[in-house]
């Protein structure tokens, strides 16, 4: 009876209060909560019970992204209902870079349970040895729980969440940590043979694309939250720490490979104060200012993209040929991280190809970027090769001049000796000839 009275005064209070049903029915489906109803808290000063009193308002999308929100702390409620044959459910968020995820469950007989997760605390003290934050969920079969969810992060506040068996998630994130390894192993195999290339030709552009593909693959792994199980006290590395290394990076790759100071000035112009956009996040993080920081490495990231990309045809079209495989290698980044951003706001269904968009991306972009070095030593090689026909030509033309010169020189001689010295002699003989004649003195005298 008593049981049967705080199962109404539960049920008056969540019809008071607006909230998502979840009705769990079969143990191999994942059931993802989407557009819940949430509330912010601008001073993360909300306790518990204080929350329970607050109104909720439901998401406009399917998954809300707050995005340099200013508020501390997010709150999700929701309720659980449970028709499936098990109640061992799990409460998975994805996001290994969250700070602290803190559920609450408000059960049938008016307990609560509650558990604190930490995206940089050991994981061997979480219930499920994971990347993403589990949450175990015990309800009864045939019953109901309220669910609240905590959020704070010192970068990116996404409630991506589902419900979901023990068995479902193994299943799921099978395939996901094989390709995710496979895909991380390409990028630095990548990463290792480039830098004995630098060893061997000491240029810059080899350090730039190890510096900047490192960052890349560590922020991808921060995103899925694999650097976390390795390294869990490395609080400050995070989405909006790493953010500025990679765009100083992507910059002094950009411009020393694509030689922008001679096939596009314009660009090559933008690089310092591009370079000191792209630190201001840091100087936000380091103030304790997170929402403005991830917020402008967010945007400036997305400007990158262009940048990026109008660099590449410039020097393509200035007749720079190896910028057709950095056009294709930055390309296939963008494009992946599109769908990855698309996944995470719900606008493409969850599968290996979209969680793992963002490996894909960065090991597809590690594999035609060394192309591209590749390529750029070959063209510069035909370059030279080209210059040097382009000199063995003009030789053989300046010889023939020359020759050709030397020959009209003799033949100017010859002429000048012929017909010039010629009649001269002439002249002289003549004069010979009448000077030995009689009477010929005296006219020479004369006419001299």
């Amino acid at each position: 009876m008593r049981a049967s009275i705080l199962y109404i005064v539960l049920a008056m209070t969540w019809l008071q209060l607006p909230a998502q049903v979840i009705t769990l029915s079969d143990t191999l489906q994942k059931y993802a909560v989407t557009y819940p109803y949430y509330r912010e808290d601008p001073l993360a000063s909300f306790t518990f019970e204080e929350i329970k009193k607050e109104h909720f308002v439901q998401a406009h999308t399917k998954v809300p992204d707050f995005l340099g929100n200013f508020s501390e702390a997010i709150w999700y409620r929701f309720e659980v209902q449970n028709k499936s044959r098990s109640d061992d459910w799990y409460l998975e968020i994805k996001g290994g870079f969250m700070h602290h995820l803190t559920v609450y469950q408000v059960n049938e007989n008016g307990s609560t349970d509650s558990l604190t997760l930490s995206g940089d605390s050991d994981f061997r003290a979480r219930p499920v040895f994971s990347n993403n934050l589990i949450f175990p969920l015990k309800i009864p079969v045939d019953t109901s729980a309220g669910i609240y969810v905590r959020a704070t992060s010192k970068t990116l506040i996404r409630s991506s969440m589902n419900i979901s068996t023990l068995q479902k998630l193994y299943e799921d994130s099978l395939f996901n940590i094989y390709g995710d390894g496979f895909f991380t192993a390409v990028v630095v195999a990548l990463l290792l043979y480039n830098l004995f290339v630098y060893f061997s030709l000491r240029e810059k552009v080899y350090l730039y694309y190890i510096g900047y593909m490192f960052t890349a693959i560590l922020h991808t792994n921060l995103v899925a939250g694999h650097l976390q199980v390795f390294l869990p006290w490395l609080d400050g590395l995070n989405t909006t720490t790493v953010l500025p290394f990679i765009s100083l990076f992507s910059i002094l790759f950009t411009n020393l490979f694509l030689q922008t100071r001679q096939y596009a000035p314009f660009i090559y112009k933008m690089r310092l104060p591009l370079i000191i956009i792209c630190l201001l996040p840091l100087a936000c993080y380091a103030a304790g200012g997170y929402g403005p920081a991830i917020l402008l490495a967010a945007v400036f990231i997305f400007m990158l993209f262009a940048y990026w990309l109008s660099a590449g045809i410039l020097a393509y079209r200035k007749g720079f040929a190896p910028a057709i495989f950095y056009i294709a290698g930055f390309g296939a980044l963008v494009l992946m991280s599109v769908v990855f951003e698309f996944k995470m706001r719900g606008w493409l269904e969850e599968s290996y190809w979209t969680d793992s968009s963002l490996f894909i991306g960065g090991a597809v972009e590690a594999v035609i970027l060394s192309f591209a070095l590749a390529s750029k030593i070959n063209f510069y090689k035909k370059e030279q090769e080209r210059l040097q026909e382009q000199a063995y030509q003009q030789a053989i033309r300046f010889s023939r001049e020359l020759i050709s010169m030397q020959e009209a020189e003799r033949k100017r001689i010859a002429s000048e000796l012929h017909d010039g010295l010629g009649q001269k002699l002439i002249l002289i003989k003549n004069k010979i000839l009448r000077a030995a004649q009689p009477g010929a003195a005296a006219s020479i005298h004369l006419s001299g």
